[in-house]
């Protein structure tokens, strides 16, 4: 990872020819020494989040550490060595930090976990140069074109918002359908605290609502585990309502003061009408997300991509 973070793309099998030719004195052998110790400590920092002792203002930079490891991928690894590592030496600010992290999150989760999209060497080699060319910059006006840089790479990889929102609307979460847990989990954390922001939550107090029950026959299996039909409430309060009526569930969200999206608050039935709904705008609330981490709404139309419209 050091090789990679540092220098150009280098095949696992290469590593030891490569440095073998490139280090050549003690002096050089030394600092290869001293980079592997300082890099270990940022490798572990990645991995093992609750091992650091993360700031207040931190905190989201460990939240965005924590996603991009939930997807379980290995090419991001590089930039984000290397965009820590600046950070500790003070040549990359907490913002430029949150931002590459957040754009690498973003996009993990849109193209591997939503389209499915296969990473191929190709991605491994985006990766490792941007992490060359940002490890090279100190100017801050030459790190934030470095930044835009590779936000606009990945920009051009994504899907179009109607190729997104029609996969979006197949995520499906409940005793029956268990394969997406992992990304139903992650989108229903990541809206309710986008959505919220000034509500603090606990994601290990937190757990996920079917609000038409599962023990339901009012509605189909996938219907009541599509993700409109999913929220996020405390595990204690969601195991008080059980198996109750939808109707009683939204009459009791509201008497609770609870946060709830447009169709949440103005529903009194909950019908597959509402399930479709909320499908929908739960999907148009997270493409904006997408929108704003890259700046689509800014970018002319690109091909295979449909320019963006107006948004919630």
């Amino acid at each position: 990872m050091r090789q990679l973070a540092t220098n150009q793309f280098t095949q696992k099998r290469d590593i030891f020819k490569t440095v073998k030719t490139s280090v050549k004195t003690k002096a050089a052998a030394k600092k290869l020494l001293d980079d592997l110790l300082e890099f270990s400590a940022v490798y572990r920092d990645l991995h093992e989040v609750s091992y650091r002792k993360w700031r207040n203002d931190e905190l989201e930079i460990r939240s965005s550490i924590d996603a991009i490891g939930r997807f379980r991928v290995k090419h991001p690894l590089p930039l984000m060595m290397t965009s820590l590592r600046k950070y500790e030496a003070r040549t990359l600010s907490k913002a430029e930090l949150f931002r590459i992290f957040q754009i690498i999150e973003i996009f993990t989760f849109v193209n591997t976990s939503i389209m499915n999209a296969r990473s191929s060497g190709g991605v491994a080699q985006m990766y490792a140069f941007h992490a060359k060319a940002l490890s090279s910059v100190t100017e801050p006006g030459r790190r934030q074109k470095a930044i835009d840089e590779f936000a606009e790479k990945l920009a051009s990889k994504l899907p179009s918002k109607e190729q997104f929102i029609q996969k979006f609307k197949e995520l499906r979460y409940s005793d029956k359908f268990t394969t997406q847990k992992r990304e139903v989990q992650y989108v229903v954390t990541k809206l309710f605290s986008l959505m919220f922001p000034a509500v603090a939550i606990n994601p290990a107090e937190m757990s996920i609502e079917h609000i038409e029950p599962q023990s339901s026959t009012r509605m189909t299996e996938g219907e009541i585990a599509s993700i409109g039909n999913l929220w996020f409430l405390k595990t204690a309060f969601n195991n008080e309502l059980g198996n109750s009526p939808a109707a009683d569930k939204l009459a009791k969200y509201k008497a609770g003061q609870l946060p709830c999206d447009s169709t949440l608050s103005n529903s009194v039935a909950w019908t597959s009408r509402e399930v479709e709904k909320r499908t929908l705008e739960l999907a148009e609330r997270f493409w904006t997300v997408v929108d704003e981490r890259f700046g689509l709404s800014k970018q002319p139309a690109k091909k295979g991509r449909a320019k963006i419209g107006s948004l919630l």
